[in-house]
């Protein structure tokens, strides 16, 4: 059962998501577009790229608009790009790169329109989820490949786990995850549990439960075989 239509609602009043936040997320039309060109990294020097300037450029060669505040924009100007040596980054992984060196140096992306012109804002990472005001991408199971490649951007991510009582692994998962602020696992009921994160984040964590959850199905099929077989006996 997909809980987000019934749950919307509440969890707006609740804060735990933006009125703005995407809900039909049947179309693609959220992706942001791919660099169509290769982004150069100067390492070093006077002339070393600054974050600001590599987040410029990979948002420049996909069609994208970037919007941050004055604080941000002066902390990403005075941060290098972090990398060793002058290289230059393909296209098809402008934005992963890009947002690995963000993430390095402890900032997050959320994306504010997509359609027509794209916007995203950069954002401290340092606060909490709960602090930043941000937009939360919508995405599905289906969408696991996407997030994996966005590892800054901000999602949620609604699971069903029928094999799982997810308030058990919640409670595990507080012991796997560092309490920093920066992702939430929300059980909404017994199988039903609410991903919110940078997307490392919630795709690793969503894959590694949706692995448990798998196994866990074929323990009970197995189990249930055994148990028909020794009554049939």
């Amino acid at each position: 059962m997909n809980l987000t239509p019934v749950l919307f609602t509440a969890l707006v009043a609740a804060g735990l998501l933006s009125p703005s936040t995407p809900v039909d997320v049947q179309s693609k039309g959220y992706e942001l577009p791919p660099a169509s060109s290769e982004v150069f990294i100067r390492s070093g020097g006077e002339r070393e790229t600054s974050l600001l300037e590599a987040i410029t450029m990979t948002a420049e060669a996909s069609g994208v608009q970037v919007h941050t505040d004055a604080a941000v924009t002066s902390r990403l100007s005075k941060l290098s790009a972090g990398f060793d040596r002058d290289f230059t980054i393909s296209a098809e992984d402008a934005w992963a790169v890009t947002e690995h060196a963000l993430m390095q140096s402890g900032f997050v992306l959320s994306v504010l329109r997509h359609g027509g012109t794209y916007v995203v804002a950069v954002k401290d990472g340092r606060e909490s989820l709960n602090e930043v005001d941000s937009v939360f991408q919508a995405v599905r199971v289906e969408d696991l490949g996407y997030v994996r490649e966005h590892p800054a951007i901000l999602f949620e991510l609604s699971l069903e786990l029928e094999n799982i009582d997810v308030r058990t692994t919640s409670r595990e998962l507080r012991m796997l995850i560092s309490d920093d602020g920066s992702f939430q696992y929300i059980p909404m009921g017994t199988h039903d549990l609410l991903l919110k994160g940078v997307g490392h984040r919630v795709g690793a964590v969503a894959e590694l439960l949706l692995s448990l959850n798998e196994r866990a199905g074929k323990r009970r099929s197995v189990q249930n075989e055994e148990t028909e077989a020794s009554s049939e006996g």
